[in-house]
């Protein structure tokens, strides 16, 4: 098991930035977390992260605040300013791909930290936290390189991608993991899954 610190150092000057400083210790045994099922390592190891998600924004150097005026169809949510919904049931990334499609959207792009942090918020304010989801980003064809639907690149590291305490760090599943997935466990930072394993999706209209 893990337990973990976190000291938030703020030196705020004109420019009114912040430095977050986050140490994580490791207190237990190795041959502990090995017998633990490989996402509920993920899980156990990646819960000081968690303390890093109300920072997000802070991390990226973007002002935390909700604007949430764009106008969505029937049956989305505005979650600053992106109409996203929610499909609980579950299928692979291809098929929920062609779900989003068929509601005339696409999976969800997560490239920004702000609405990162408001979508998390959203789903667990609203008890939609029991699930693991697809979102539009995968590396099939160009292994090692995530992108998404649309064809940009997917920014990697720390506030996006899982971060853990043995400094291993998402994406890491090689060839077998090409799709990505905020996953239940994992206080919903990406991760890369089996793309034909089967999870709900969000979708998004643009």
């Amino acid at each position: 098991m893990y337990s973990a610190t976190c000291r938030l150092a703020c030196s705020c000057s004109f420019t009114r930035k912040c430095l977050v400083i986050f140490h994580v210790f490791r207190d237990a045994a190795e041959h502990k977390r090995r017998s633990v099922a490989p996402w509920r390592q993920r899980s156990i190891a990646m819960r000081p992260l968690a303390l890093l998600l109300p920072f997000l924004p802070l991390l990226t150097g973007s002002a935390l605040t909700s604007h949430d005026t764009k106008q969505c169809s029937l049956g989305f949510h505005n979650v600053y300013d992106h109409c996203v919904q929610f499909r609980t049931q579950s299928a692979t990334w291809h098929e929920m791909s062609n779900e989003c499609f068929n509601v005339g959207a696409d999976m969800v792009k997560l490239d920004d930290a702000n609405f990162m942090y408001y979508l998390i918020k959203f789903i667990k304010d609203n008890g939609l936290d029991d699930r693991y989801y697809w979102v539009g980003a995968s590396d099939e064809g160009h292994e090692g390189v995530f992108r998404w639907t649309d064809g940009t690149a997917v920014k990697m590291g720390t506030p996006f991608w899982g971060y853990h305490s043995n400094n291993w760090q998402e994406p890491d599943g090689g060839t077998g993991q090409n799709c990505a997935v905020l996953s239940r466990d994992d206080h919903f930072f990406l991760l890369d899954g089996d793309c034909e394993s089967r999870f709900s999706v969000i979708c998004e209209m643009y």
